[in-house]
């Protein structure tokens, strides 16, 4: 991510629910954590979360899904 926003990112989800996939790249097995986002939820990333794992949102219900990012 850049490294220009800042060292934490803060994310609310709204509309429908989602899952929040997080995976570390250096990792040597396919292992990620996981976390339901109901509408409403906000988190943080930040630390290693923040810089070297990588996030996404799996494709369920997207489109009636509503993200805001900020740091």
């Amino acid at each position: 991510d850049d490294t220009t926003l800042g060292p934490v990112i803060y994310g609310l989800s709204l509309g429908s629910s989602t899952t929040l996939v997080l995976q570390d790249p250096r990792s040597t097995d396919e292992s990620k954590l996981e976390y339901t986002l109901e509408p409403g939820s906000m988190y943080a990333l930040a630390g290693n979360y923040r810089y070297n794992w990588c996030h996404s949102t799996l494709p369920d219900n997207i489109d009636t899904r509503v993200s805001i990012t900020a740091t």
